[in-house]
Order: structure tokens, then C-alpha cells, then sequence
């Protein structure tokens, strides 16, 4: 029988059955083979993953990690988020956030901050002095999303340092969801004389400014917009924008959810 996506998809399957140290470094030894971003066939990775769906363990993902080759080691992050265990998803996210490529560690700031475990705090605080621009963002990204005064704080602190506009911008956006009044007003300084009411009143000639409103554009939804903003910033060229109303849109959806739920 050729070597081919389907052989080695049933040869990790019956490898999935055996409990052993080495069975996991063969399947891992596959994954390397057949996993590489720049073979353009997505046949051979569709293969595989079906032949894992459901057989994900922590020591698949602990070998996962301690591959040599980095795409190896970002999928090994994407499969930590189904381990119940908590402790072991803790320790292994720890591990790949301080990965020496940029492409495994900007993959675990979100994971952390959706653990629902306080102790995911330190790492991504000290994630913000990370070397990659891209990481910094994601951690920058993450902190807004725990939503406590120590992630606050580490964020304001990060914006003395912080040259990367992108970073800093995040790092401001996380604020103002965190929603402190310290925080607010670090916000509030950056804007300075922008009237952000005026911005979601004329957010269509904002759009066309590109790059240098969207941070503008997304706090004047966050504040002051409504649905037809939303819309015209889902319909942007910008990803970012429409990301952003994206987001937005699915926090107005859950807070019409929460509003029914508690009236009488």
C-alpha cells in the first residue's frame, strides 16, 4: 500500500489505541511529516485530524509541544483547550507562551484568558514585554478580557514602553473594556480632543481615513454607536473593523439576552 494521507491516517488511529510513550512519539512523528504549512494540500491535515477527533490527551499534547517543528507545536496549543484538566492546561499554556517562535506563543494569550482561572493573570502580564510585536498585542488583547484591576494596571504600565502603535492601541481598547475609572481616564488622555459622539455620528467619513481612525472608529462604537454604525463597519475593507463590529454585535445580542432574562 503507498505511504499516502489516508495510510498514515489509519495508522494513527490504531496508534491512538496504544497508551505508551511510544505510540505518542510515532503520531507525533506523522503530524511532523504531514503537517507542513508549505505542503499546499489541506487532504493530508484533514486526514490526521479526523484520525485524532476525540483521542486528544495531555500526553499527545505534552510530546505535541516538545516538537521540533513549529506547526507541530501550535496545533498542540489549539488541542490544550479541550483537556479538563485545569492545572496541566495551565502549566502546558505557560510553557508554549514563552515558545521561542512567535507563531506558537501569539496562539496562547486567549486561551489563557478564557480558562476561567485567575492565575493565567501573571503570564499574560508578563507577556506584554514579550520580544514579538504580535504577542504583545494578543497578550494586550487578553487582559481586557480578564477584566481585574491588576490587568489594568500592568496595561497602563505597558503604555510607558510601548513603542508599537498596534500594542498600544490593544493595550488602551483592553481599558476601556475593563471599564475602571483609572483606566477610563488613560483612555480619555489618548483621545484627547477627538469627540468621539461627533466620530459615531460621522463614522462613514472616518472610514475612508484607514489605519490612523480605526482605534478612534472602534472606541466611538464601543461608546456612542448604534446598529447602523455596526454595520457599516462590518462591511468595511478594514479586517480589524470589522472584527471589531463583530464583537460588538455579539455583546449587544448578549445584553438584550441578559435584559429579557431579568425582567419581571
Amino acid at each position: 500500500m503507498e505511504y499516502s494521507p489516508p495510510y498514515a491516517a489509519a495508522l494513527v488511529r490504531v496508534l491512538c489505541d496504544f497508551d505508551t510513550p511510544e505510540a505518542t512519539a510515532a503520531i507525533v512523528a506523522e503530524l511532523e511529516r504531514w503537517f507542513d504549512p508549505y505542503e499546499r494540500s489541506r487532504r493530508p491535515r484533514g486526514s490526521l485530524s479526523g484520525a485524532l477527533r476525540g483521542k486528544i490527551t495531555a500526553g499527545l499534547c505534552e510530546a505535541a509541544l516538545a516538537s521540533e517543528k513549529y506547526y507541530v507545536r501550535v496545533l498542540a496549543v489549539r488541542w490544550c483547550a479541550k483537556l479538563p484538566d485545569v492545572e496541566r492546561l495551565l502549566a502546558f499554556l505557560t510553557v508554549a507562551l514563552k515558545d521561542e517562535h512567535d507563531r506558537v506563543a501569539s496562539e496562547v494569550p486567549i486561551l489563557l484568558a478564557t480558562m476561567g482561572d485567575s492565575r493565567a493573570e501573571g503570564p499574560l502580564i508578563d507577556a506584554l514585554g514579550h520580544d514579538d510585536t504580535g504577542v504583545r498585542g494578543e497578550a494586550a488583547f487578553a487582559l481586557g478580557i480578564l477584566d481585574g484591576r491588576a490587568a489594568q494596571a500592568a496595561l497602563i504600565r505597558s503604555l510607558d514602553s510601548e513603542r508599537s502603535r498596534y500594542v498600544r492601541e490593544t493595550a488602551l481598547l483592553s481599558l476601556e473594556a475593563i471599564g475602571l475609572p483609572e483606566g477610563l481616564a488613560v483612555v480619555d488622555s489618548f483621545v484627547g480632543d477627538t469627540d468621539l459622539q461627533a466620530v459615531a455620528s460621522n463614522y462613514e467619513a472616518w472610514i475612508t481615513k484607514g489605519d490612523e481612525a480605526r482605534f478612534v472608529l472602534t472606541l466611538a462604537l464601543q461608546r456612542h454607536g448604534d446598529e447602523a454604525m455596526a454595520l457599516a463597519l462590518l462591511g468595511s475593507e478594514d479586517r480589524t473593523l470589522r472584527g471589531v463590529a463583530r464583537r460588538w454585535s455579539r455583546r449587544k445580542d448578549a445584553d438584550v439576552r441578559k435584559s429579557a432574562r431579568e425582567r419581571p
